[in-house]
């Protein structure tokens, strides 16, 4: 006998957790660990395909009735409660595998605490509202007026709703589903607007300037999720000079003008510019032009004279060094 049959007929012997399994059965022609796995048992066919699929993921649904879970669990299990407060999906388009496993994962949570006796609150919901609706209710045909597109962009939100929520509810996610939210919806919008009221009265609420992303091509503002960056883009950069009035401990009898240089990589905010920051740690110098007949006088960082020097091309004689704050 070869020994390779001698050692596959030996007993093998697994042992986890507690449980030993043992198998006496020699391996089968071209199978020669066949033997050696041990899985669970179940009556749940390992393969099934198209419609036989379908009807036995239809058959767990009636089976376990997930839609009164949340019913029952309401009327029937006490205190704590449970509040889930689900960020709401976009409805631009049909369920996917990031739904999954958001929907899922929440579902796990919420069935915890079910199991545990407490009742769980969950009203699910939908974001209506937002440029990735717009773009896809208006892909067919874009030139459109705004109140066409909010027309077609609601028909568009309202059929993609009824979509998705079938297909969480085929994953047995647990919920409100007769109790539905969508932020278009007039009593939505409304409370939104007391909300921001009470805000604005508790003074939480203000105008400021404050740089936004816009898109030209949508004519809207971008959120930080939509930009796209292109990796080989250099960025503008210049260098401007502001004329500083006021500067301590400085004699304008000359008439020297004093300015403040600046390099910015974002040029179109420079109208918007309110201020020039300085570091009070740093040390700075006021300089001007050598072997020139321009009397201004700037003011550097001394640790950048020299990039500075050789970026403009143009050589500098310090008149004064001194730290962030001058008293």
């Amino acid at each position: 006998m070869k020994i390779e049959n001698m050692i596959l007929r030996k007993i093998t012997r697994i042992q986890k957790t507690n449980v030993v399994f043992y198998s006496t059965k020699p391996a089968q022609q071209g199978k020669l660990y066949s033997n050696t796995v041990f899985l669970p048992k179940t009556r749940f066919p390992l393969r099934l395909e198209n419609n036989k699929l379908l009807e036995r993921d239809e058959a767990i649904h009636n089976t376990a009735d997930f839609e009164n879970l949340y019913t029952w669990q309401r009327s029937h299990l006490s205190e704590p409660e449970f509040v889930l407060h689900d960020g709401p999906p976009y409805a631009n388009g049909q369920a996917h595998m990031g739904h999954a496993i958001n929907k899922i994962l929440k579902d796990t949570i919420l069935r915890c605490h079910i199991i545990s006796g407490n009742k769980v609150h969950y009203i699910p919901g939908w974001d209506c509202h937002g440029l990735p609706i717009e773009l896809k209710a208006i892909s067919d045909n874009k030139d459109l007026d705004p109140i066409q597109i909010r027309k077609k962009a609601r028909h568009f939100a309202e059929k993609t709703i009824k979509e998705q929520m079938k297909a969480f509810k085929s994953w047995g996610v647990i919920g409100d589903w007769k109790n539905t939210y969508q932020t278009f919806n007039q009593d939505y919008v409304k409370t939104q607007f007391r909300i921001f009221h009470k805000l604005y009265q508790k003074n939480l609420v203000y105008r400021d300037i404050k740089p936004i992303h816009w898109s030209p091509s949508s004519r809207t503002a971008l959120a930080e999720a939509e930009l796209e960056y292109n990796e080989n883009h250099k960025s503008p950069s210049t260098y401007v000079r502001f004329e500083i009035k006021h500067f301590p401990n400085f004699d304008h009898k000359d008439g020297n003008r004093l300015y403040a240089i600046i390099w910015t990589t974002t040029p179109w905010t420079l109208p918007a510019n309110n201020a020039v920051c300085y570091n009070e740690k740093l040390s700075y110098v006021i300089v001007k032009k050598a072997n020139s007949s321009d009397s201004s006088l700037y003011v550097i960082a001394a640790d950048l004279l020299k990039t500075v020097s050789s970026v403009l091309n143009c050589d500098f004689e310090v008149v004064k060094e001194f730290k962030g704050i001058i008293k």
